[in-house]
């Protein structure tokens, strides 16, 4: 999710953090998990501050030669995004090499990012853009990109509204 699933999408975005999104039965040993993993195998777990740690968690993976920190970012439950086993059904999947990489499903980062940054809302337009030439692309007859494009003006009147 965030600016890695926008990217993914197409929309140019830098980011100095990786953020997920998990299924809260992980959440009493993400740190025992972490502390697997290869990537904290030479370096000691570092947690940063959360202000929800009960739905939101990080960990410093390293600091950027422009001295910017790098975290990760697990996320249970934000109130942006469906559960996470609902998103997990509507992903998206691409290969990196042998690693099969899945993102939230355009719908969701296009909800995820309606917060109060601007950043975030020049995103919502672009991704609204892609969502909608998804959309007729995949229309067949004028009656079919008809109802494509009333649905997703539907889509943006009720995110607008909100």
């Amino acid at each position: 999710m965030g600016g890695h699933a926008v990217r993914y999408y197409g929309v140019e975005r830098n980011t100095a953090d990786f953020d997920f999104h998990l299924s809260t039965h992980v959440q009493g040993d993400l740190t025992e998990r972490l502390q697997r993993c290869a990537l904290f195998s030479r370096n000691a777990l570092q947690e940063g501050t959360s202000w929800r740690r009960g739905d939101f968690r990080r960990f410093q993976i390293g600091v950027l030669p422009n001295g910017k920190e790098e975290w990760l970012e697990f996320w249970f439950r934000n109130h942006l995004l469906p559960i996470f086993d609902d998103a997990y059904i509507r992903r998206e999947e691409a290969t990196a090499g042998p690693q099969i990489l899945c993102y939230l499903s355009l719908r969701d980062p296009i909800r995820s990012e309606e917060t109060e940054r601007d950043d975030d809302w020049a995103d919502v337009r672009l991704l609204e853009e892609i969502l909608d030439e998804r959309n007729l692309s995949r229309a067949k007859t004028q009656n079919e990109v008809a109802k494509a494009a009333d649905r997703e003006d539907k889509e943006r009147h009720r995110r607008q509204s909100t």
